[in-house]
C-alpha cells in the first residue's frame, strides 16, 4: 500500500536513493506513522536486496541509516491503584476478573475458561486447566495449556477474596461445570468491549479506560512517573 504508488510503476533499475529519501520524507510528511514508515522501508530494501543478489542492479538503493529501525516505547502498565480504579469503572460482573487478572497473574482465556470446579474459595486458590482462544471468524475455542508447566495453581491476594467470592454468588454459573465468568446474556465475554471499557470514572482515574491493559501486568508503574530533576545550586 505505501509503495506500490510509488515505485509500482518503476523499473527496479529506476529505483535511485534520492528517489528512495524522497518517498520516505514525503510519507512522514504525509502523516503516515514513523513505525509503519519503517517497516515500509524494511520491506523495500529487502526487495532492493534481492535484486542485487539476482544482478537485476548493482547497488541497494536504500541507504538511509537506520531508515528500518523501529522504536517502540515501553508500553505503559498500571499501578496498583489504577488496577481498582478500572475494576470500579467496568460492569460489576466483570470487576473481579479484572482483580484476578492484574493480581492472580492470569490472561484472559485462561479466566474465561474458568470452571466453578477451578476455584477454592475455602482455600483461597485458583486451578487453571486451559483457555479460551478466539479465531478469526470469532469462534471459541477450549484449549489445554501448551506445556505441563501452563497446568498450575495460583494464589488468590486475600485483600480481594470478598470481591471474589461475592462474584462467584452473583454472576458465576450454578454447579460444579458452570462458567465463573459469563457475558450478561450467557456468552464468553469479549476482551475489548464487555467490561465496560472507555467508562468516564476510568478516564477520571487516570487510567485509559479499559480493563483489558491490566492483563500481564507487571511491577512497573502506570503512567510512568518521572524523577524531578534535583535543583540546581
Amino acid at each position: 500500500m505505501h509503495l506500490r504508488p510509488t515505485f509500482g510503476p518503476m523499473a527496479i533499475a529506476d529505483v535511485t536513493p534520492a528517489a528512495v529519501r524522497t518517498w520516505r520524507r514525503a510519507r512522514l510528511d504525509a502523516g503516515v506513522g514513523p513505525t509503519t514508515v519503517a517497516k515500509a522501508y524494511s520491506l523495500l530494501r529487502t526487495i532492493m536486496g534481492t535484486a542485487v543478489e539476482v544482478g537485476l542492479i548493482r547497488r541497494n538503493p536504500c541507504q538511509i541509516k537506520n531508515g528500518g529501525t523501529v522504536n517502540t516505547p515501553e508500553r505503559p502498565t498500571a499501578t496498583i491503584l489504577d488496577v481498582f480504579a478500572l475494576a470500579e469503572a467496568s460492569q460489576p460482573r466483570y470487576r473481579a476478573l479484572v482483580l484476578l487478572g492484574a493480581f492472580a497473574a492470569l490472561r484472559w482465556g485462561e479466566l474465561v475458561a474458568l470452571r466453578r470446579r477451578d476455584v477454592d474459595l475455602a482455600a483461597g486458590m485458583i486451578r487453571v486447566r486451559g483457555s479460551v482462544s478466539e479465531l478469526n471468524n470469532g469462534e471459541r475455542i477450549y484449549k489445554a495449556p501448551k506445556s505441563e508447566a501452563g497446568k498450575r495453581t495460583v494464589a488468590v491476594p486475600q485483600s480481594i477474596m470478598p470481591m471474589v467470592v461475592d462474584h462467584m454468588r452473583q454472576f458465576a454459573e450454578p454447579g460444579a461445570d458452570g462458567r465463573v465468568f459469563v457475558g450478561a446474556k450467557g456468552p464468553l465475554p469479549a476482551v475489548t468491549t464487555s467490561t465496560g471499557c472507555g467508562t468516564r470514572p476510568a478516564r477520571r482515574s487516570g487510567s485509559r479506560g479499559c480493563a483489558s491493559m491490566i492483563f500481564g501486568i507487571r511491577a512497573t508503574p502506570w503512567p510512568p512517573r518521572r524523577t524531578p530533576a534535583p535543583a540546581s545550586r
